[in-house]
């Protein structure tokens, strides 16, 4: 996936023998990316709803996706996000202690997330379809 989004000028993805969606990397992950991610590295004995309230309070639609001893991920849609992180972030560095994480790292979308939601949206499709 890295490579198609670091090569690709278009990229196209298909399903059922068919292109489900084509376009830049910038514009598929726009349409069909899920937003922002922030993974937290977190001290081993501290659980995970502290940080997630956190970010709640802050951005009520976040969701957690994966959790670990060590790692907490949470998924912050696209939607009006945009002008709450820089206050997040603001918020992040200073209850760092209080919330017990070593660190953090932000990303936003990349292919693979893009080809999972195309996929679950064509798997969706084919199930309406064998119901009519």
């Amino acid at each position: 996936m890295d490579e198609a989004d670091y090569l690709g000028d278009r990229i196209a993805i298909m399903g059922e023998g068919t292109i489900r969606c084509c376009g830049t990397s910038l514009f598929l992950k726009s349409k069909f990316g899920t937003g922002y991610k922030i993974n937290f590295i977190k001290n081993r004995d501290v659980g995970y709803e502290d940080i997630c309230k956190f970010i709640k309070e802050r951005i009520p639609n976040a969701n957690m996706v994966e959790y670990s001893d060590v790692n907490i991920t949470i998924e912050i849609p696209r939607d009006n996000a945009n002008d709450k992180l820089i206050q997040l972030f603001k918020d992040l560095e200073q209850n760092k202690d209080q919330l017990k994480f070593d660190n953090y790292g932000f990303g936003s979308s990349n292919l693979e997330d893009v080809f999972l939601k195309v996929s679950e949206i064509n798997e969706h499709h084919l199930k309406s379809d064998n119901i009519n």
